[in-house]
């Protein structure tokens, strides 16, 4: 088989969408909506439930205003690992000339929902999240910024597992420096929001009399390094059985796979290594050599879109992943555990577990302007809604 291709986004080249040289990206800082931590005595409850009663919860005076426009240095730690990244606004106009990639489609139905969300609550109460190749004097300055800066406001959720902690930086020649330095960023890579993103560029294109008053041009953002991200794998449970017994099954697999039993439950580690869960025993599906070698033109060959083509499609009839319910998906983060789980409401599954997407592929597919199957990625660590919120208009809060 011939060796792997790697497309890895070179600094200082042209620029892919329009042939020239690579504009700056811009970001700008921005007076923020906050919490008001005198208010939440259950930080869990509070910030599970914000996405569905933002706007009660300003009404009734669970949020405030800033006036301070700035930028905020957001520390996470769980785990053990600490998290840096940084909240900023930044120019829609980057995501239309191709600066901000994606890497899957959208659904209008998802769209239209985002585009009531926003226009309900004028206001962005989750920021996107964007990545970046890391660069060692963006990581040092935001080191250095957390290091001096006193603590805005923290909390710590997820049962005490996760901490959360916002430093405002509003002194003029630190917001500037940050500027400087994410204006040489060839592309950011959104990890997480591609419906909230896509409905605010549609938003702003469409910027009508009537909307007049919101200010879409400026995207509510989290910028993190790849470095301080990681991508979990993302799991299937596939209703397999209701057409064919497990030894069918198996039969069909054994066309694509090599098929071996593991001693227990165990995640892959290997790329082109599926495992199952078929029954309550565990099994090992490896590839054969034939079917990742007629594949082997696509930019990237990822695990997850040879099971939807050979296992969901061709075995078990699954045409449109997306939307046919005899698929559901379990985020790396709840282990075997969850898909075990997902798998024995019903004696018709069976469940799959696929190696996590890489770093360099997440990149690979982005440059290539392809997209990833659906489901296929999972980062953590995960934004928040609530925890700091962008005001579309003047009268969100007042």
């Amino acid at each position: 088989m011939k060796s792997r291709k790697t497309y890895v986004w070179k600094i200082a080249q042209m620029d892919l969408f329009s042939g020239t040289k690579h504009a700056r990206m811009k970001i700008r800082p921005f007076a923020a909506i906050i919490p008001n931590e005198k208010l939440i005595s259950s930080p869990d409850s509070f910030f599970n439930n914000v996405k569905y009663d933002f706007t009660k919860y300003v009404k009734n005076g669970f949020f405030r205003k800033t006036e301070q426009e700035a930028f905020y240095v957001y520390e996470i730690k769980r785990e053990g690992q600490r998290h840096l990244g940084l909240l900023v606004t930044i120019d829609i106009e980057d995501y239309i000339q191709g600066k901000i990639k994606v890497h899957e489609n959208t659904l209008a139905a998802k769209e239209q929902k985002t585009t009531d969300l926003i226009m309900e609550r004028e206001a962005m109460i989750k920021p996107v999240m964007l990545s970046y190749p890391g660069r060692d004097e963006i990581e040092d300055l935001l080191k250095e910024l957390r290091k001096n800066t006193s603590k805005f406001y923290s909390f710590t959720l997820d049962d005490g597992a996760v901490k959360h902690k916002i430093y405002r930086v509003s002194d003029a020649a630190q917001l500037k420096r940050i500027q400087e330095l994410f204006e040489s960023v060839e592309a950011l890579y959104i990890a997480d929001g591609h419906h909230r993103t896509s409905t605010t560029a549609n938003l702003y294109r469409m910027q009508a009399e009537e909307q007049a008053g919101f200010d879409l041009r400026w995207l509510h953002a989290g910028i993190f390094a790849f470095e301080h991200l990681e991508i979990n794998d993302y799991n299937r449970v596939v209703d397999a059985l209701d057409a064919m017994s497990a030894a069918q099954l198996v039969v069909h697999l054994s066309h694509y796979f090599h098929i071996k039993p593991l001693e227990g439950p165990a995640k892959p580690k290997e790329k082109f290594h599926i495992h199952m869960f078929l029954e309550d025993e565990w099994y090992e599906l490896r590839w054969k050599k034939e079917y990742i070698a007629i594949n082997d033109e696509e930019p990237v060959l990822l695990d997850a879109a040879l099971f939807d083509r050979y296992v969901l499609g061709g075995i078990v009839g699954i045409e449109d992943v997306r939307n046919d319910d005899r698929v559901s998906y379990v985020q790396g983060p709840k282990g075997l555990e969850g898909v075990m789980k997902k798998a024995r409401k019903s004696e018709d599954r069976v469940g799959f577990c696929l190696p996590p997407v890489s770093t360099e592929e997440f990149i690979a597919v982005s440059d290539a302007r392809k997209t990833l199957p659906p489901k296929s990625t999972w980062f953590e660590p995960r934004l928040k809604n609530g925890l700091l919120v962008q005001g579309l208009t003047g009268s969100c809060v007042d």
